[in-house]
């Protein structure tokens, strides 16, 4: 079976609408898939109408930037209510700080000599929710910054001159949100955290405990033998390994639709772990144990 279990829409910050993001995948043979926007479900009703019309089986998804104690990273939700009010609320919260950093951003940019605008990013993002790759476009459609990898390296990175943060959940409270609305947590790609994985990957059983419930092991910029690595701490700790692209179109070129570890399909081995912690906190949910 070919799956992707995380990909952006124009909801957030990718360049394909959901429906084209369905109708693309179905040219790639893709039988499953999630749609994972940051902060957002707002792309989730087109995603899964166009998956019935094309016979792709589909997954709601969200990925959220939570706090731990020391540092930040994003962590997946799926297969939960998206009609949950709680988890609904807190998305409004998160949209808002969105807006309020991308004004924070774009004044500093402009400060810097830049001609980049609050209406010219809106309009980039359409009916999506702005982010900095929305930014980082403005700034190469006006000639100011020669490409969106060079924006993020230069202005937008976190390290950058024009960054600046926004508010996030805790770890737990992320991840309590995201049970209580049926769907299990997980860790989004591990390996982009660089030199300081070693010492977060020793931190996997305090999340846990926490309320993670998984890894993605098979991720595309991932090697084999980190890949491998993800799934063994995984099993060590009774925790699910998932597996995506994190496609975002031209905004991420060289991510193709589908692509695991060193350019290889997902393994469906990330389907089947995933819909069972997905069926497990259901009964949960529904018996109260």
């Amino acid at each position: 079976m070919k799956i992707d279990l995380h990909a952006h829409s124009t909801a957030s910050d990718g360049s394909f609408s959901p429906s084209e993001l369905i109708h693309h995948a179905a040219s790639l043979q893709i039988e499953l898939m999630a749609l994972t926007d940051h902060d957002t479900l707002d792309g989730l009703e087109e995603f899964h109408e166009a998956g019935k019309m094309m016979g792709i089986e589909t997954l709601s998804g969200i990925e959220l930037s939570v706090d731990y104690d020391g540092g930040s990273l994003h962590l997946l939700g799926y297969g939960f209510d998206i009609s949950n009010v709680d988890l609904n609320r807190v998305l409004v919260e998160l949209r808002e700080s969105r807006v309020e950093r991308n004004e924070k951003i774009i004044n500093k940019l402009r400060e810097f000599g830049y001609t980049i605008t609050s209406e010219g990013v809106a309009k980039r993002a359409g009916n999506g929710v702005a982010g900095r790759p929305h930014i980082a476009a403005e700034l190469v459609a006006t000639g100011e910054i020669e490409s969106v990898s060079v924006a993020f390296s230069e202005l937008l990175g976190s390290e950058s001159s024009a960054y600046f943060d926004r508010k996030r959940l805790t770890l737990e409270d992320a991840c309590n949100l995201i049970h209580q609305a049926g769907g299990p947590a997980v860790w989004a790609h591990p390996g982009l955290h660089g030199s300081k994985l070693p010492d977060l990957l020793l931190r996997v059983g305090e999340w846990k405990m926490k309320g993670m419930d998984g890894l993605e092991s098979d991720y595309s910029s991932h090697s084999f033998e980190l890949r491998d690595l993800l799934r063994a701490i995984a099993g060590e700790n009774k925790l699910i390994a998932t597996g995506g692209s994190d496609f975002h179109g031209s905004y991420r070129p060289n991510v193709k639709l589908g692509q695991g570890p060193e350019g290889h399909p997902i393994h469906d081995e990330c389907y089947y772990q995933l819909f069972g912690r997905i069926n497990e906190i259901r009964t949960k949910l529904l018996t109260g144990r």
